[in-house]
């Protein structure tokens, strides 16, 4: 368990991820159309409470970049994982996958393996940027987000029963426009992902 400021942080599936903007073309472009770039890391690892650059709908239902900071809030607990599993059980996580689906990009996450708890990095092979799925709501008037995951893949289980969604590209639209069924994009989404130790930990 973590502390970090006053909520308390749970370090489970997708607790820490990592972007580079210097080395990620993609990640570049979209922070220079980021408008609000306050806290907002260029290089470095992700927590959970960070302000994160996501791709959601405008107001104006158009595609666009914004500041968030990552996990909700409820009670002194930080929720920054949501199971798509329970999505449309629960109150806190149902206007968010109806109405405030979001985009997280980001350079690539870690996770600590159970028997050794060696920290390792997953990256898409791929393509040098992954995208999260993840809903959205606000907290006092600031919009934050959580990061939906699904079971793992049979590569990844000896790591974690869990891993984020996570999408292509080109599915992004298809997403926040909700053309497809939650469930298709599931199925649709990537599962072959690589990880090996991360040696400066």
């Amino acid at each position: 368990m973590v502390i970090h400021s006053v909520i308390t942080i749970y370090m489970n599936m997708c607790g820490r991820w990592y972007v580079d903007l210097m080395a990620d073309y993609e990640l570049n472009q979209y922070y220079n159309k980021l408008k609000n770039k306050k806290g907002i890391k260029t290089s470095g690892d992700v927590f959970p409470s960070d302000h994160v650059m996501v791709i959601a709908k405008s107001q104006l239902q158009n595609i666009n970049v914004f500041n968030m900071k990552w996990g909700y809030k409820v009670g002194n607990k930080l929720v920054f994982n949501a199971r798509f599993e329970t999505l449309y059980n629960k109150e806190i996580f149902v206007d968010g996958i109806n109405n405030r689906r979001c985009v997280i990009p980001a350079s690539f996450y870690y996770e600590w393996q159970k028997e050794t708890k060696e920290k390792n990095i997953i990256k898409d092979m791929n393509s040098s940027t992954m995208y999260f799925l993840g809903i959205y709501r606000f907290e006092n008037d600031e919009p934050v987000c959580t990061i939906i995951t699904k079971e793992a893949s049979l590569s990844l289980k000896p790591l974690h029963e869990r891993m984020p969604v996570i999408i292509k590209k080109e599915q992004i639209d298809s997403w926040l426009n909700d053309c497809t069924s939650s469930m298709s994009i599931i199925n649709e989404s990537i599962n072959e992902l690589i990880f090996y130790k991360d040696e400066n930990n």
